[in-house]
């Protein structure tokens, strides 16, 4: 997955700690079916002594879950939607409101592997563009924004009920019939967001703000 004439990345071929790359090569959190938190490995870790490794894995791992989980909803006959947390290009080393970096897929696409993969998955069957996803829905409208936690990056409630009627919901509509509450799950979604963006907010006035604290605080918020 590493090889100069593959068209993937080379910068581990003179890494000295390369023996090390083959235990997260086998790490099972980057199989689908085989993982018990399936969406953990989609995003950039750490496993290698600090030291990040190719983008080409990342990618290549990502393609097969998408590819293996298509064909299993195919042969099960089961109807499906896809969608993307984040654009697929985006690159999740460094997190951002705006403005999130984009990966450099050029040399990577020209593999053979890559375009086989990518060339087999239904990108019709997502429900927007694969260069968005959930995380750029956030600012997509002045009003998600206003109740996004600073601290907590994930989209807000309001967000993800906003992604759902907008992309979801019409799915359903033309397969079964829905109940007609959305005014009333919009306002429930907005005042648990506001709340909890207003929580957050506490704790980055607090002078000794550190992770261990977050984690004790969010718990007590969690159980509230």
């Amino acid at each position: 997955m590493v090889s100069t004439t593959s068209g993937s990345e080379i910068m581990l071929l003179n890494d000295k700690r390369i023996h090390l790359l083959r235990p997260c090569l086998d790490n099972d959190r980057y199989l689908y079916f085989l993982n018990k938190v399936p969406l953990s490995g989609f995003v950039a870790g750490r496993y290698i002594e600090n030291t990040r490794y190719s983008n080409f894995h990342y990618y290549i791992k990502m393609l097969e879950n998408i590819y293996d989980c298509q064909n299993y909803l195919k042969v099960k006959n089961i109807d499906y939607s896809f969608c993307l947390w984040q654009g697929f290009y985006n690159d999740l080393k460094e997190i951002r409101a705006i403005k999130q970096p984009r990966n450099n897929l050029e040399n990577i696409q020209k593999n053979e592997l890559y375009k086989k993969i990518f060339d087999s998955i239904d990108w019709d069957k997502f429900v927007e563009p694969i260069t968005r996803g959930l995380w750029e829905h956030v600012t997509s409208d002045k009003r998600l924004v206003e109740v996004q936690s600073t601290i907590d990056i994930h989209p807000s409630s309001l967000c993800q009920f906003s992604y759902f009627k907008t992309y979801i919901k019409p799915i359903l509509d033309a397969k079964i019939e829905c109940k007609n509450n959305l005014d009333l799950l919009e306002q429930k979604a907005y005042q648990i967001s506001k709340y909890y963006m207003e929580y957050c907010d506490k704790l980055k006035q607090m002078p000794e703000f550190d992770e261990k604290i977050k984690k004790q605080l969010m718990m007590k918020y969690y159980e509230y």
